[in-house]
């Protein structure tokens, strides 16, 4: 297994930005409540928006990137970032 793949999130004065997820997972709105809640147990003040049509999440939270996609994988929900 080779190093681990390194993630940046653009951060400004003003806080994280936006980042876009493609969940290829996501199908339903249980889906959809999964992966709202496991972001906002990494941070509760995140903002999530959702495509359900393109399996895509978008969000805007303090935690770090990795643990998202960590935390995401363990539910059973692996992402990769939305180019």
């Amino acid at each position: 297994m080779g190093p681990a793949p390194v993630y940046q999130v653009q951060t400004s004065s003003k806080g994280p930005e936006m980042t876009r997820l493609n969940v290829p997972d996501m199908s339903c709105g249980h889906c959809k409540a999964a992966i709202e809640k496991t972001i906002r147990q990494l941070d509760a003040s995140a903002e999530i928006a959702f495509d359900m049509e393109a399996r895509r999440v978008e969000f805007t939270a303090a935690a770090d990137l990795v643990q998202v996609l960590e935390a995401l994988k363990a539910e059973g929900y692996p992402a990769s970032v939305a180019g």
